[in-house]
């Protein structure tokens, strides 16, 4: 019994100072967490320009950040990757110093202390070295609107470049996985790079974007559309299938729907198209219709009706959650419908009428 008591004691122990290196580790790592009040309070800049026309000349862009506010939070660490006709031809990376702290949350989640960047250029010192990289090059980036969201707030600049995102085109193309996290979507098309590392995390998204668009140009190349047998609609999200779609038939008489998805969860596409116009989320807790445009367009149209926020940055942070009670809510939402379905549509022809790939 003795011997049981004085092993338990070890182990213990063992614990015990295991868990004081950490704490002290964090403390020596500099993270300033009261200097965190000096970070500038920015205000936001609109975003001019999305889901440009496809080019084989862009540049992948990611970034690490402190937080996921831009208003408050700052850029910690930019990569970028130029492709030229498809091929990398220039790569840019910088740590940036912050002029607040870096919280444990951030540390834990790109593992990048206060030592790693105090030595590095302020934001300021290199924004016209970054412009001059990018250019008027489309940008590429997996959830893109985080990172062009952050880069016009602490540059507060206005970006004209065009902007791509992979996080939808994933979501189309790479079927069955249970959530669409750059990380979950490397496994599934097996890309072995670390995460969280900008570098990596660039040429993780360029190889998913080629892998989208190559797989779309074969199908156009072989003159066939997408092969897709619409399966019976059925579960808690049929009545909201046939809602939208009457909604959508009132105006566009020869309409074509795609959709799929689970008895609680339901995906609508326009034939052939990249991206779904409309999610509808019957399970969980939470349950909310994903538009696929961005909060500040859907407000006014919900005017204080209906519950909405951004969706997440796994989501694709660029669109709105609509918290609705049932099906009919959606009729009297109907301007939602049409603005994403015509969006879509808009999107597709864009896409269709590139023949560089």
């Amino acid at each position: 019994m003795n011997d049981i008591l004085i092993v338990c004691s070890v182990i213990f122990l063992a614990m015990y100072f295991v868990f004081i290196a950490k704490f002290n580790s964090r403390k020596n790592n500099n993270f300033n967490f009261h200097r965190q009040s000096n970070v500038p309070k920015l205000e936001k800049m609109p975003i001019l320009s999305f889901h440009s026309k496809i080019s084989s000349d862009y540049v992948v862009l990611d970034l690490e950040t402190t937080g996921l506010n831009p208003c408050d939070s700052e850029i910690l660490e930019i990569g970028a990757i130029k492709y030229c006709n498809n091929v990398e031809c220039e790569r840019f990376h910088t740590y940036i110093k912050p002029c607040g702290g870096i919280n444990p949350e951030a540390y834990d989640v790109n593992h990048i202390s206060y030592e790693m960047v105090e030595n590095a250029p302020n934001i300021e010192d290199i924004k016209s070295y970054f412009l001059s990289f990018i250019k008027d090059f489309v940008i590429v980036g997996y959830n893109v609107k985080f990172d062009i969201d952050f880069i016009q707030t602490r540059l507060q600049i206005i970006l004209t470049n065009p902007f791509i995102d992979v996080l939808p085109m994933a979501r189309h193309w790479i079927e069955g996985l249970f959530n669409y996290k750059l990380e979950n979507v490397k496994t599934a098309l097996g890309i072995n790079s670390a995460s969280h590392n900008v570098i990596d995390d660039c040429e993780a998204t360029a190889a998913v974007f080629k892998y989208c668009i190559n797989l779309k140009q074969k199908i156009e190349l072989e003159k066939s559309p997408i092969s897709r047998v619409q399966q019976p609609i059925c579960g808690v999200v049929e009545p909201y299938f046939n809602v939208i779609k009457d909604i959508l038939q009132s105006k566009y008489s020869n309409l074509q729907l795609y959709a799929d998805g689970t008895l609680e969860e339901l995906y609508i596409y326009t034939v052939n198209s990249f991206v779904p116009f409309c999610y509808i989320k019957r399970s969980g807790k939470l349950k909310y219709w994903l538009s696929y445009s961005p909060v500040e367009v859907i407000e006014p149209i919900c005017n204080g009706r209906f519950k909405c926020c951004a969706a997440t940055k796994t989501e694709g942070n660029m669109y709105t959650r609509i918290f609705i009670d049932n099906f009919n809510d959606i009729s009297t939402l109907s301007e939602i419908i049409f603005k994403d379905y015509e969006k879509s549509v808009n999107d597709l022809i864009s896409q269709n009428s590139i023949t560089s790939w």
